[in-house]
C-alpha cells in the first residue's frame, strides 16, 4: 500500500492516510479518528488521539525555569514562606489582607465584609466557627490563623475555601515572627499551597 502520511503527521477522522490499486479498482484506508500518526509497522498505522487537556495552575508569580514531562513545571520566584501545622480546604492565590493589629486578637465577625471578597485573611487565632462561615460566604481565598479551637476542625473541612493553622489547636496567638511576616506583606499577592489533595495535609504559604 502507498501510504501518504509519515510519523509525527496529523490527520483528520475520515482523510485517505493509504491507497492500493488492485485491478481496475483502488483500495482507500481512511483515518477512523482524528490524531497523530505514532506508529508504521508491518502494515499497520497507529494513530494516537489527542487526550484530555488538563489546566494546571501555578498559583504564584515567577518563571519558568524548566518544564517536566508529563509532570509539570519548575517556576522560579522570589518570596517569604511559612509552613502550617494544619490545613484544610484546596491551593489557592489571592491578595493577603491581615485582620487586627496585634497576634493575640481573635478574628471578629465585624472584620469580615464585603472588602474580604476574593482575600487572604490572617489573624491571631479563631475561636467561632461561624466567623470562618462568613468568611466563606463572603468568598474570600482563604484564612491563615494562629489557632483553631478543636470544636470548629470538622465545620472548617466543610468549606470551599483553605483554612490554614499556624500553631496548632486551641486559643493560642500566631508567633510574633509569622504575625510580622505577614504583616509585611499585606497587600501583597500570596498563595497557599497544600502539597498534597487530601484534607488535613500540612500545608505551606508562601508569599
Amino acid at each position: 500500500p502507498l501510504l501518504t502520511k509519515k510519523i509525527g503527521e496529523s490527520v483528520e477522522k475520515g482523510e485517505v492516510i493509504a491507497s492500493r490499486k488492485g485491478g481496475l479498482f483502488t483500495r482507500l484506508c481512511k483515518a477512523p479518528a482524528s490524531g497523530v500518526v505514532s506508529a508504521i509497522h508491518a502494515g499497520h498505522v497507529l494513530i494516537e488521539e489527542p487526550g484530555d487537556v488538563i489546566e494546571v495552575r501555578a498559583l504564584l508569580r515567577g518563571r519558568v525555569a524548566n518544564l517536566l514531562a508529563g509532570r509539570g513545571a519548575i517556576i522560579e520566584t522570589k518570596g517569604a514562606w511559612m509552613r502550617g501545622a494544619w490545613s484544610a480546604g484546596p491551593s489557592t492565590w489571592g491578595v493577603l489582607k491581615v485582620l487586627g493589629e496585634k497576634p493575640e486578637n481573635p478574628l471578629q465577625m465585624d472584620q469580615i465584609d464585603i472588602r474580604c471578597h476574593g482575600a487572604i485573611l490572617a489573624a491571631g487565632w479563631c475561636r467561632s466557627i461561624e466567623v470562618l462561615r462568613q468568611a466563606d460566604q463572603m468568598q474570600a481565598r482563604g484564612v491563615i490563623l494562629g489557632s483553631l479551637t478543636p470544636q470548629a476542625i470538622a465545620a472548617a473541612r466543610g468549606f470551599s475555601i483553605p483554612i490554614v493553622v499556624i500553631e496548632g489547636f486551641g486559643e493560642i496567638p500566631m508567633n510574633e515572627q509569622a504575625f510580622q511576616l505577614l504583616k509585611a506583606h499585606s497587600g501583597n499577592e500570596i498563595s497557599i499551597i497544600c502539597p498534597s489533595p487530601t484534607r488535613g495535609a500540612l500545608p505551606e504559604a508562601p508569599e
